[in-house]
């Protein structure tokens, strides 16, 4: 439960950043107060009744829920930004992961996560996620020879 907070947060971190730096730290703040007691109130909610899962629960409808607030207040902005922050395509990587996860349930686990990262990471390098000038400066020297050429597009 808790690992789908990470599709809002990212989003939220963007956005929180663009607001910070177009000088609205008022906006953020008004959200952030949101968040915060959006996320008390789920969770004197939630843990109570539930326990670890209310608390995984109250966490991911809170980041939800302020991404909903950041939405609220920039409203005429939010889907430039979602635009630039180029989440569609590491969504679709993830989705290819699904993908390959459903159809692949008889195989070993250990194959269907080699798999799933081979998937992940053919998926980034064609939609040109990452680049191989940025792969040639983390991987170690003795890999770079197998790294193809990039061209400028």
């Amino acid at each position: 439960i808790v690992i789908w907070t990470l599709i809002p947060y990212g989003v939220v971190r963007v956005l929180a950043s663009g607001l910070f730096a177009s000088n609205r730290q008022t906006v953020d703040l008004k959200v952030n107060l949101l968040g915060l007691t959006s996320n008390l109130a789920l969770n004197l909610v939630l843990i109570p009744r539930f326990g670890i899962l209310g608390c995984a629960w109250a966490t991911m409808i809170s980041i939800w829920l302020f991404l909903a607030f950041q939405a609220f207040f920039i409203k005429s902005e939010f889907f430039q930004v979602i635009r630039e922050a180029a989440v569609v395509k590491p969504l679709a990587a993830a989705a290819g992961i699904s993908l390959w996860l459903h159809f692949t349930p008889g195989l070993p686990l250990p194959v269907r996560i080699l798999g799933g990262a081979l998937v992940y990471v053919s998926l980034l390098g064609i939609m040109g996620v990452v680049r191989i000038a940025e792969l040639r400066a983390v991987v170690p020297r003795r890999f770079v020879a197998m790294l193809p050429e990039e061209h400028e597009p």
